[in-house]
């Protein structure tokens, strides 16, 4: 595949526990025959070199290790991940941990006509008897809880234990109409 400039990027966030992973994992079920789609993790890059780079261990550390990092350039786990994951080799990218506003203000300034935003909730009832408990310094953590104020997502799915076919559905149809059509096979 070409480098080129991705037709759709699907930005999707959640707090722990409200099913995002398990979301993410049925709609890739779905679209794993496409070879025009990559999914990834902004925090993929961030994993790898915190490993990489300290002896340091632990989640907090992590975190205040890429929060350094986004101080001196904003953009740079999200460079990081495109290159990590050959995006610029898919028309459709598919972002499955977006949790920064910092994150989502560089996709829309470089990605400004492309984005569609997915934000899936679930209540803290539903959260809870997922295993969820409350966590100084993860859940209270700009990680966790920075994009709790946006309200200008296209679309929020309500994960608290029904059927998400609907959501799925929806979701897939309108990806998959964004895949272009490659008339080079023909």
């Amino acid at each position: 595949m070409a480098s080129q400039q991705p037709q759709l990027i699907v930005l999707v966030s959640g707090k722990r526990m409200t099913g995002k992973d398990y979301f993410m994992t049925r709609l890739r079920d779905r679209l794993d025959n496409k070879r025009d789609i990559v999914f990834f993790r902004l925090s993929a890059p961030l994993e790898e070199e915190f490993a990489a780079q300290s002896n340091l261990d632990g989640r907090y550390e992590m975190v205040s290790f890429g929060e350094m990092k986004r101080k001196k350039d904003p953009g740079y786990f999200i460079r990081a991940a495109i290159k990590m994951f050959n995006a610029v080799d898919y028309p459709i990218w598919i972002v499955t941990d977006m949790r920064l506003k910092s994150d989502l203000d560089w996709f829309e300034e470089h990605y400004p006509n492309v984005l569609y935003t997915v934000r899936i909730e679930s209540t803290e009832k539903v959260r809870k008897s997922r295993g969820y408990i409350f966590t100084n310094g993860v859940d209270d953590h700009e990680s966790e809880c920075n994009l709790d104020d946006y309200t200008d997502w296209i679309v929020v799915i309500h994960n608290n234990g029904a059927n998400l076919r609907k959501e799925l559905d929806a979701l897939q149809v309108y990806i998959q109409s964004n895949i272009p059509y490659d008339t080079s096979i023909y």
